[in-house]
């Protein structure tokens, strides 16, 4: 884990990949926003999209997209 981690840390690997690929927002209420795509039938599609912000002081985590279903939201303080 990284010394400094703002209001989220982000980080993931691909097989193959000779790293890790790391990241977070620089400010203290900062945000992130992430899509992620798959192939459906050869055509690539939106699987998920996660979008973190920080709001009056909480913490809000939000994923949509068909790999959800319905949307779901994680709240928590700051």
């Amino acid at each position: 884990m990284p010394r400094n981690v703002r209001n989220w840390w982000i980080k993931g690997r691909a097989d193959g990949a000779a790293k890790e690929v790391t990241f977070g927002p620089r400010l203290g209420d900062g945000g992130f926003q992430m899509t992620i795509y798959q192939r459906d039938k050869g055509e690539v599609t939106l699987a998920l999209e996660l979008d973190g912000e920080w709001i009056d002081g909480k913490l809000v985590l939000k994923l949509d997209g068909p790999a959800v279903g319905d949307f779901r939201k994680h709240v928590t303080e700051r």
